[in-house]
């Protein structure tokens, strides 16, 4: 399991857009907490509903500053869903591939199997010919 989520995040570099919203989320929340003069946690909460686009609306910036902080937060927010839809879609995507050629890399070992097999056939039936043409000459 936890190989699988190491998977996921390494999915299109996704664990370095993690980074950029983390980093891009506490600074515009410490910006945010200064420029309108709320606390620290106010200011994230206003920073986790901006970037997730639910925006409440209980928490707006007035200054010129906070609405810089709010419309950073909002391109790292969409970029954010956006980067986690297409890790989600390629990471199941590749994961169905992979299911597929183990697939066909199986089907392929049995079918060598199986021309070995014959080919053993063939060279017993071609004994047995050679064999009896010779029994008859």
């Amino acid at each position: 399991m936890k190989r699988k989520i190491v998977k996921f995040f390494r999915t299109d570099g996704f664990i370095y857009l993690i980074y950029v919203y983390i980093i891009a989320l506490i600074g515009a929340s410490i910006t945010f907490s200064i420029a309108e003069k709320v606390s620290l946690p106010t200011a994230f909460w206003w920073g986790i509903v901006t970037t997730t686009t639910v925006g409440y609306g209980d928490i707006s910036p007035a200054t010129p500053i906070g609405k810089i902080a709010a419309v950073v937060l909002m391109f790292v927010g969409i970029s954010f869903i956006g980067m986690l839809a297409s890790a989600i879609t390629t990471y199941f995507g590749s994961n169905n591939l992979n299911q597929s050629e183990n697939e066909i890399i199986d089907q392929i070992e049995n079918l060598k199997q199986e021309n070995k097999r014959l080919m053993v056939k063939i060279d017993q039936l071609n004994d047995k010919i050679s064999d009896s043409l010779k029994n008859k000459s």
